[in-house]
């Protein structure tokens, strides 16, 4: 017993020498014993933030904002680098749009600029005529001109000139040809020698693969409308991919940025016997 009122008495003396934030002691060694007992907790540590980390940016909407608008997403998670490459991708849209417009409407000017070609200097009159004056099979109703058909695709019965062109098949006749006015019209007419005989231009020849002048003239309006479709074709393209990469990255970058080394500072409360402090202390974390 009297080695423990010793031993009360010296952690007394002690306390004594300290800054207390605790002054209920009396003064009396029976009480201040009993009260230090009593109040006395194991020392526990309560972490009260200083400095929050930074909040966690969500990947969904970051790659949902980069789907709608390439870049968006890098600009919501934010740095200096996710704003470069959101300059970039913002660049290669533009570039994109400019290209697959600009050049769609210029396909589209050099396509009517063949099919007026076409429509002066190829008549399927002259291409029906020719089945009927050099075939033996069924041939082709033409229909004179005049108000009722005044133009030569109004002329011509397309029934009895496609069963003109079965007939001929087995001689070399391969295909329909289409009603005027469609794809398909434009295109065989410039494609296939069996048409050649509807240019104004043509020469009679015993050559089956003769091409006119215009019939040559006009394949390469053609070709060169289709090569202007293509770029306009590819940038549709490339908006599509960078579309595809920016969502993709947008989702990288947020991933990225959620497992950032966190350094946060935090004081600790600390509880001892007789002692409440405050103390500073750093935590390093890694998010995965």
């Amino acid at each position: 017993m009297r080695i423990r009122y010793l031993v009360i008495t010296i952690v007394l003396c002690a306390v004594s020498l300290f800054p207390q934030t605790n002054t209920n002691l009396t003064g009396s060694l029976s009480a201040d014993s009993r009260l230090i007992q009593n109040e006395y907790k194991d020392n526990a540590v309560k972490q009260n933030p200083l400095v929050t980390p930074s909040d966690k940016k969500s990947v969904l909407l970051a790659g949902i904002l980069s789907g709608v608008f390439p870049g968006a997403g890098e600009v919501y998670v934010g740095g200096s680098t996710n704003y470069i490459k959101a300059g970039a991708l913002v660049l290669i849209e533009a570039v994109s749009i400019y290209y697959s417009i600009s050049y769609n409407q210029k396909g589209d000017a050099q396509t009517n600029y063949f099919q007026n070609y076409a429509d002066k200097r190829w008549s399927v009159v002259r291409y029906a005529q020719w089945i009927n004056d050099n075939t033996n099979g069924t041939k082709v109703i033409i229909y004179p001109a005049d108000a009722q058909h005044p133009n030569p695709w109004q002329q011509v019965d397309w029934t009895s000139l496609n069963a003109a062109e079965d007939a001929i098949g087995a001689t070399g006749f391969t295909h329909h040809l289409s009603p005027h006015g469609v794809q398909q019209y434009y295109e065989l007419i410039g494609k296939y020698p069996q048409y050649a005989r509807g240019w104004e231009d043509y020469v009679p020849t015993d050559n089956p693969d003769y091409h006119s002048p215009e019939f040559d003239a006009y394949a390469t309006m053609r070709g060169d409308a289709n090569a202007l479709y293509k770029i306009s074709t590819r940038g549709v393209t490339f908006l599509y991919v960078n579309h595809l990469l920016g969502i993709l990255d947008a989702i990288w970058s947020a991933s990225s940025f959620n497992k950032n080394l966190a350094v946060n500072l935090r004081y600790e409360h600390v509880n001892m016997a007789y002692l409440e402090d405050w103390a500073p202390t750093l935590h390093i974390s890694y998010n995965f």
